[in-house]
């Protein structure tokens, strides 16, 4: 097997907990409670995978070429396909794709506001479609988001470049 199509499938274990994480997360906060200990719905747990897949895809843009970065992210949808479905997976992709990539920055500059950055408007969206709109609520769950993206570039600058980089010197 090509060693990004390896790295893509053994990196999915990360996309899925990270979303997991992230959509317990947000239930917990949505429900105010910290001991909330349910299972996240599904619809709050698709729209946190989703957009893990976007920072995922943001991860291997910042490290790896064009085509490897369309090689992996094609790896790793590939594999959750075989889960959840390839029409259903791709369409939503392409959706949260189209609706991420508008916001470049991922947090505010020091003394920017935080609204048009990824993170702020993934809390805000979240909140908005569970008609909650306190602000206290949007900034943990913009701050929690913005730590699932670096907890990602961690675990992807650990696991899939060293992998990519060994099997380039064998």
């Amino acid at each position: 097997m090509d060693p990004v199509r390896e790295a893509a499938c053994a990196f999915v274990g990360a996309v899925t907990e990270a979303a997991g994480s992230l959509a317990e997360h947000v239930e917990q906060r949505l429900h105010r409670d910290s001991n909330w200990s349910e299972k996240p719905r599904v619809e709050i747990l698709w729209t946190c995978l989703m957009y893990v897949l976007h920072l995922t895809d943001r991860v291997a843009f910042a490290h790896l070429s064009v085509e490897t970065c369309d090689l992996f992210m094609s790896g790793i949808l590939e594999t959750l396909a075989a889960t959840v479905g390839e029409g259903t997976l791709r369409n939503e992709y392409n959706t949260a794709q189209r609706r991420y990539s508008a916001f470049k920055k991922l947090l505010p500059e020091e003394g920017q506001g935080t609204t048009g950055t990824l993170c702020w408007e993934f809390a805000k969206a979240i909140c908005f479609e569970n008609s909650e709109m306190n602000p206290a609520i949007i900034v943990s769950l913009s701050l929690r988001a913005a730590d699932t993206f670096e907890a990602l570039d961690e675990t992807f600058i650990q696991c899939v470049l060293k992998r990519i980089a060994l099997e380039d010197k064998e």
